[in-house]
C-alpha cells in the first residue's frame, strides 16, 4: 500500500553510467528481455533499452537493471 509521500515524490530512477539501472517505487515489470525491460511506474511506463540487459534484482516495489543501456524512455499512460 502506498503512502502520501509516495504519491507525491513517486518513483525514483537511478541511472550509473550506461551499465546499472535502478529503480524503485514501480508497479511491475510489463515486458523482459535482453534488448528491452518495460516497466509500470503509475502513469507512466519506462523502457529502458541495451544489450545483454539482465535483472540484478527484482522486488515488489524495486528493480536493479545491469547491461549495456542505451536508452531511457518515460510514456505516459492512458488514464
Amino acid at each position: 500500500m502506498k503512502n502520501r509521500l509516495d504519491e507525491i515524490i513517486g518513483a525514483f530512477v537511478e541511472i550509473r553510467g550506461s551499465s546499472s539501472l535502478l529503480a524503485d517505487g514501480i508497479d511491475g515489470l510489463i515486458e523482459y528481455g535482453s534488448e528491452r525491460i518495460v516497466l509500470s511506474m503509475g502513469k507512466l511506463t519506462l523502457t529502458v533499452r541495451g544489450s545483454g540487459l539482465t535483472l540484478r534484482f527484482y522486488t515488489k516495489t524495486k528493480i536493479g537493471i545491469e547491461g549495456d543501456i542505451s536508452g531511457v524512455e518515460y510514456e505516459r499512460t492512458a488514464s
